[in-house]
């Protein structure tokens, strides 16, 4: 049976910081099986790791950076000189393999060599049943891909934290880099890959593409000219980075090919030459649609994820879950909300709430996908139950 725990601090120090998210974690779960760790910015990453090895020195971890705050049963947990969280689990039946993989020109070959030192890591020649991965630089999609060349399709969760963050496991802390964690487990671990956004009647053709970053053209037109026609704002109001903030609420959507999931990629930064930077990949002759919502929306829209993994795994026993920072101007000013509406959903179940800059996910048939302003919201079942019928 899976048992978990969430240990949390705001302690200023980052090295006892470490020690006493482990020793929280670790009073229920003595012999934890892993840990996932999410520490400020605040913090020197190596100092954290070095008090949770003194406390657990042969606990496999896997570390990163939340953005502004974590959220876990006792509330919002966040303090202008730092805070961490770590979420343990232990299962009988649950063996890991951990890794972290500095950055190369070649990420598909940087994602092959991550799969491979996480295979050996877990002393095992076939794929796991599902992975996490957590990235620091914003080139998330060829990790994956390499990743999959080597495990093939395995569902995914996790997501991109802020570029140059640091990531650890119990051996190494390293920025620019991307981590993993193979899971192998005879208990369902189901993820809820959502924007929570709704479709506006806005949509055309991306003709003319810079690169994979930079949308040119959307049906022959300027894209920051279409896009400002689309809501309804001067073009000149939406050069620069300012145009995140109006792009949370009015992201553009991608279908993924199954259409059963719409893949949300903000627009980041107007440019002079009427081009929009998105966070993420994109290609020509590929359709977007204007998408929309607002801060109630997102609010509910984070109950609303939870009560669908509670439909897939019948007895959840832990949640992870990756919010993206930018949902909207207000995200921080409304976690005591989000929080709210978390525990009324989650109880007594333990779970952790991250805040990331890209999630990953799954759809049907392990399609994993890369996408910007979505929730990653991730159940562990405590028990199997093999006879269990759900739908997404």
């Amino acid at each position: 049976m899976l048992k978990a725990k969430v240990g949390y601090t705001t302690e200023e120090n980052a090295k006892e910081a470490g020690i006493e998210i482990a020793k929280k974690a670790l009073e229920q779960v003595e012999y934890a099986k892993v840990g996932i760790v999410y520490t400020s910015h605040f913090y020197k990453q190596e100092e954290v790791l070095e008090g949770i090895k003194e406390v657990a020195p042969t606990l496999p971890i896997l570390g990163s950076i939340s953005e502004g705050a974590i959220l876990v049963p006792e509330g919002v947990v966040t303090s202008d000189h730092g805070f961490a969280g770590m979420i343990v689990l232990d299962d009988i039946d649950l063996e890991v393999g951990i890794a972290v993989q500095e950055k190369m020109e070649d990420k598909r070959e940087a994602g092959r060599k991550l799969a491979l030192k996480a295979l050996e890591d877990a002393k095992k020649d076939y794929a796991p049943a599902y992975y996490y991965m957590v990235s620091s630089t914003k080139e998330e999609e060829m990790y994956m891909k390499g990743v999959q060349d080597i495990l093939g399709n395995v569902p995914v969760f996790g997501g991109t934290v802020q570029t140059g963050s640091f990531l650890f496991n119990k051996d190494i802390c390293m920025a620019d880099s991307v981590g993993i964690i193979l899971f192998y487990t005879d208990k369902r671990m189901e993820t809820v890959f959502t924007g929570a956004y709704k479709k506006s009647d806005n949509m055309g053709i991306i003709t003319k593409m810079d690169g994979d970053f930079h949308i040119v053209e959307i049906d022959h037109e300027k894209a920051l000219q279409k896009y400002a026609t689309w809501v309804g704002k001067d073009v000149e109001e939406l050069k620069g980075p300012g145009l995140a903030d109006i792009a949370s609420t009015k992201p553009f959507g991608i279908k993924e090919t199954l259409g059963e999931v719409i893949v949300l990629h903000q627009p980041f930064i107007g440019n002079e030459d009427g081009s929009i930077t998105v966070a993420n990949k994109v290609c020509t002759s590929t359709a977007v649609i204007q998408m929309k919502a607002n801060q109630d929306t997102f609010v509910q829209g984070v109950g609303k994820a939870v009560e669908k993994v509670n439909r897939l795994i019948e007895k959840p026993g832990a949640y992870l879950f990756m919010h993206n920072v930018r949902r909207g101007n207000g995200t921080q000013e409304h976690l005591d909300e989000i929080y709210k509406t978390l525990k009324s959903v989650c109880k007594d179940i333990p779970f952790m709430m991250a805040f990331t800059h890209s999630e990953y996910g799954y759809v049907d048939h392990s399609r994993n996908l890369c996408g910007d302003l979505m929730l990653s919201f991730t159940g562990f079942e405590q028990e199997a139950n093999n006879t269990m019928e759900c739908e997404k």
